[in-house]
């Protein structure tokens, strides 16, 4: 029996401490609801906790950026939609101010100043559209470029296309696209027309027949034929050989001829029959190529300058093909009444800023990884056919002979390079914050919509480049204004087409993808940092009782001291 230390008194008052400590923690978990109030509960669960609460609120500020970014582009596409408006009536004006039978100057005049008008809102719209103090379509919040050099066009760029540097980006042309073609192998002439000709060309499930062994053209060539016989034998000096009804048909023969000639014709006449020959075969062209459009065909026919048919799709590139057949052996195709497929076109091959590119058609696209990825040009030259003097052997100049310029002629060749120009590009691609980290965003751009960016590309006779071009009083003006308007409709409805997949695809999907992060960081942060009221009840009833039976033994532990010194008294 001891008196200096009370052993048990001290083990008591230890263990009451302990359970007074676990009923004051439990106490405040439950009146704060937080089960880490220090950093000393638990130092792991603290600083994940803390790190999943900086994401969750990372994350709420992303939806909230995807929210206000939705609002900007569905103002853009309100603005693209009134633009879409204008333009639809520009067009309506243009197709009223073709029908030249009844309109008048004083008309035409009118459509046009209404025309004007809607253009003027149009780059209104374009220079003013806005969202919180930004401007949208005024080519500011995307790609610009502009190519320097002949037969080259900028089309376009993609969102992470860099700018270029201040040269630009080089573009090398290595070779010019072509189109599907097929050339017949003899001339087509007065003698080798024989008793007709028939000829079949089938693309994309469509079919065109020209056959001049019957009908009004089986006439009116056996009256080209006639006049050419009668010429050989002398009888063309007679004015009066030929009836007024063959006089009518020659003439009529005599306009197609020039109709041809205007057209681009390279035929010349270069035998004693040439001229008749020519005019037999701008007579079979010009009806062929009526038949080829009046069934649909993307196939046009023209003539070699030694009288030899030609057969070219209107597109360049491999894709387009077509087939032909023809009675007559070698004059279209090899084989008499057999099909055969036109030789394939090429797509255009060359560089753009040193990287690989791909061609299709007359458009090139640098490739993904390349100094200029996503952006696209356009070359549309072609090498061209030169006159070459022919001399006899005393060196006097007695005609000349076409000649095909070489590819290397025009592109340079692989000893001479030659840079057909150089592509500027300024990016001012648009990012959107969809994530909680710095990496992780999204890239859009809107293009500029004004006027003269609106429509281009577009080849016609008026010479209109653009949309802003457009002047319906002159000749042929309104007929090209429909071409130009389509493009144009066309332009703004690919730019609302890609906003309405970014914010639908992109946006949408990544609001959802936010909402359901959050809700899985934010479930894992209340499992770490929320208090279990159920477990801490369970907790503070236990340490409350542990306590009060800490309390009551401290009393008894102290009776031993006091027993050993009454034991002292007695």
């Amino acid at each position: 029996m001891r008196i200096r230390h009370n052993a048990a008194g001290m083990s008591t008052l230890h263990n009451s401490r302990t359970h007074l400590n676990r009923v004051q923690n439990s106490i405040e978990k439950l009146s704060s609801g937080s089960a880490l109030s220090r950093a000393k509960d638990a130092p792991a669960d603290l600083y994940q906790a803390e790190m999943l609460r900086s994401q969750a609120s990372g994350l709420k500020q992303a939806a909230e950026n995807v929210e206000h970014s939705i609002s900007l582009l569905q103002t853009a596409g309100s603005f693209l939609g009134d633009i879409s408006s204008k333009l639809t009536q520009m067009r309506q004006l243009a197709v009223q101010a073709a029908n030249e039978a009844t309109n008048d100057p004083a008309t035409l005049e009118a459509n046009q100043y209404e025309l004007e008008l809607l253009l003027d809102s149009i780059l209104t719209i374009a220079e003013k559209a806005e969202f919180g103090g930004k401007k949208l379509l005024d080519g500011s919040m995307g790609v610009n470029g502009v190519t320097v050099g002949e037969n080259l066009r900028f089309i376009k760029a993609a969102k992470d296309t860099p700018s270029s540097p201040e040269k630009g980006f080089a573009i090398d042309i290595t070779h010019t696209a072509t189109r599907a073609t097929m050339v017949g192998k003899i001339p087509l002439t007065v003698t080798s027309i024989g008793d007709g000709f028939v000829i079949r060309v089938k693309e994309g499930g469509r079919l065109a027949v020209l056959d001049t062994r019957e009908g009004e053209l089986f006439q009116e060539i056996e009256m080209m034929k006639k006049r050419n016989q009668r010429k050989n034998d002398g009888e063309f000096e007679d004015p009066f050989n030929f009836s007024f009804a063959e006089e009518a048909g020659l003439e009529k023969s005599r306009q197609v001829d020039e109709n041809q000639r205007r057209k681009g014709s390279e035929s010349e006449p270069s035998s004693p029959n040439a001229e008749e020959s020519l005019e037999v075969r701008q007579f079979v062209l010009y009806h062929l190529n009526n038949k080829l459009a009046d069934n649909g065909l993307n196939v046009q026919a023209v003539s070699s300058h030694d009288g030899r048919l030609i057969l070219h799709h209107f597109d360049y590139g491999d894709k387009p093909k077509f087939q032909v057949s023809s009675n007559i052996p070698e004059m279209i195709s090899t084989e008499a009444n057999v099909w055969e497929e036109s030789a394939p076109g090429r797509n255009v091959e060359g560089t753009i800023g040193g990287g690989q590119s791909v061609g299709d058609g007359m458009q090139l696209t640098a490739m993904e990884g390349g100094p200029a990825q996503g952006a696209v040009i356009e070359f549309t030259g072609q090498p061209g056919s030169i006159k070459v003097p022919v001399l006899d052997p005393r060196g006097r100049h007695i005609g000349n002979e076409p000649f095909e310029e070489p590819q290397e002629m025009l592109l340079g060749s692989v000893d001479e390079p030659k840079i057909e120009g150089y592509l500027h590009i300024t990016q001012q691609s648009q990012s959107v914050q969809s994530g909680e980290s710095a990496n992780e965003y999204d890239l859009f751009s809107l293009s500029n919509v004004r006027p003269s960016k609106l429509g281009m590309g577009i080849v016609n006779p008026s010479g209109f480049r653009s949309i802003s071009d457009i002047d319906l009083t002159v000749k042929g003006g309104a007929e090209d204004a429909v071409l130009l308007i389509d493009e144009a409709s066309r332009d703004i409805g690919d730019i609302r087409l890609e906003i309405g997949s970014f914010e639908k695809n992109t946006l949408q999907r990544t609001m959802q993808n936010v909402e359901t992060e959050t809700l899985g960081v934010s479930s894992s942060r209340s499992r770490l940092q929320d208090t279990d009221s159920a477990k801490e009840m369970a907790n503070l009833t236990q340490a409350q009782i542990q306590l009060a039976t800490s309390q009551a033994l401290t009393g008894q532990a102290y009776q031993k001291p006091r027993q050993v010194m009454n034991l002292l008294k007695q």
